[in-house]
């Protein structure tokens, strides 16, 4: 690590590296589409559907169609006979927009987002570990499933 400081500091002071190489990810040379100065992206209504999502449901998951993540958690909830609301980010005309706002609501960027009666779990790994420990079952309010 002192030696990746100490290149660093020296590109810098060499400048071979541009100033705001450090802001952007190491995957956005290579995809130049992606734009690291991005300003929020999330708008107020977003963010307020997202609330309201939250809100209204006890359960709540942030999904991608195709993810396998998301298919884990929706079956685990599925199997389990929990009432649950999904959107699938990846359908919707404002999905980008939606998983800003969820970013800057749970600092979560990836899918699943879930959320328990207003509480922000995680995602799959985090519901699964929930329901293993016999949690999952506690934060819903049910005696058995």
């Amino acid at each position: 690590m002192l030696r990746n400081i100490a290149f660093n500091s020296l590109a810098r002071s060499t400048n071979l590296v541009r100033s705001n190489a450090s802001t952007r990810p190491f995957f956005a040379f290579k995809y130049p589409a992606f734009k690291a100065n991005q300003s929020s992206v999330a708008n107020d209504s977003s963010a307020e559907e997202i609330r309201s999502l939250i809100a209204q449901n006890s359960v709540f998951v942030a999904s991608k169609s195709f993810c396998p993540f998301c298919h884990r958690a929706k079956q685990l909830l599925k199997d389990l006979n929990v009432e649950h609301k999904v959107v699938e980010l990846d359908e919707v005309s404002n999905g980008n927009q939606l998983q800003q706002a969820l970013k800057e609501l749970s600092g979560q960027s990836t899918v699943p987002n879930i959320y328990i009666k207003g509480t922000h779990i995680g995602g799959n790994s985090d519901l699964q570990k929930l329901n293993s420990s016999g949690m999952l079952i506690k934060m819903l309010g049910k005696s058995k499933l």
